[in-house]
């Protein structure tokens, strides 16, 4: 018997809960009275079929049917509450004046300059294969070498 256990029992009151406390809907009129109204309340106390010593004889099949059961209750619990999310979040847009835009670049993935860049104009043309160059970067084999590059420009 846990320190715990035997504290419900003794109604005495120890000075913190374990963490890891579970509850069933039978054992919430065990629970000690700094708990009640204030860490958990009656519709949010999950029952669970825990005997002894607890999870550990419970099968991993049924173990895997509450954790369904949570992750069902999670979802219905977030969805809620994102009418209320969304409205603070516009609320708060609103007052600091955060244009959508900005919100929607940090939620993509952080900072991204807001200039586009653009491909450069061709410069250059290499009469034998068409190819060009704008004249930025590293100078392609063609033109790479020739001082003087007024043959290869590009005249429109």
């Amino acid at each position: 018997m846990t320190r715990y256990q035997k504290a419900i029992i003794n109604r005495d009151e120890p000075e913190k809960p374990p963490r890891n406390l579970v509850f069933n809907q039978a054992s919430y009129d065990e629970i000690p009275r700094f708990l009640h109204g204030s860490v958990i309340k009656p519709s949010e106390v999950i029952p669970m079929e825990i005997n002894g010593s607890g999870a550990d004889e419970l099968t991993v099949e049924q173990l895997k049917a509450q954790q369904e059961e949570l992750a069902r209750k999670i979802q219905e619990k977030q969805k809620a509450g994102r009418k209320d999310v969304i409205d603070q979040i516009v609320k708060v847009m609103r007052e600091y004046d955060v244009p959508l835009d900005d919100v929607i670049e940090a939620f993509e993935g952080g900072t991204t300059s807001k200039r586009k860049g653009s491909k450069a104009k061709a410069k250059y043309r290499d009469p034998a294969t068409g190819n060009e160059w704008s004249g930025r970067g590293k100078p392609p084999l063609w033109i790479k070498g020739v001082q003087d590059r007024t043959p290869f420009e590009i005249h429109e």
